[in-house]
């Protein structure tokens, strides 16, 4: 219609009406219009694919902390060492702490026997929010004195059902 003012009354206008027939009804043109709207719609559904994989990483970043990693040296010699109180120099200076103390954020301690000790490196109690866990490097057994070996009393508790539960999960 607003081009109407081109096209003469009779032949242009039956021509106009010849083309528009035959390009409308033409097998290609719903073809090629459909084939947009796929790409059209592939394009949204990786702009979001992209979208949610930021929000993920963004999560990721946030979620878990990486300040204050850094692992602290400590010296060999340190665990023959007494400190204050007559206290093992690494459990007294805080290098290692109580297995029993060490729980993740929200959650309950475990019942370690008071012989087992961890590295501030693995885990430190200190650290606020969500952290992952860092692998197992070294287990070492230690004894401070030949003197004080003895055999350990056996320790015979059991899980709570609550706990059972919890394990299983």
């Amino acid at each position: 219609e607003q081009w109407s003012r081109f096209v003469r009354p009779g032949n242009d206008a039956q021509s106009v009406s010849r083309i528009l027939a035959m390009v409308s009804h033409a097998v290609g043109v719903t073809d090629i219009e459909t084939e947009q709207c796929r790409e059209q719609e592939q394009e949204k559904e990786q702009e979001a694919e992209q979208e949610q994989e930021i929000e993920m990483e963004r999560y990721v970043d946030v979620a878990y902390q990486r300040d204050g990693e850094e692992p602290k040296r400590w010296a060999f010699k340190s665990l023959c060492e007494r400190g204050e109180a007559g206290q093992l120099s690494p459990l007294a200076d805080g290098t290692f702490y109580p297995a029993s103390q060490f729980r993740l954020p929200s959650r309950s301690a475990l019942p370690f026997p008071p012989y087992l000790h961890i590295s501030r490196n693995h885990f430190n109690l200190d650290w606020l929010g969500e952290r992952r866990l860092k692998n197992a490097v070294m287990v070492l057994e230690w004894t401070p004195s030949a003197a004080a070996v003895a055999a350990a009393p056996a320790e015979t508790s059991s899980l709570t059902e609550e706990q059972r539960q919890r394990l299983h999960k």
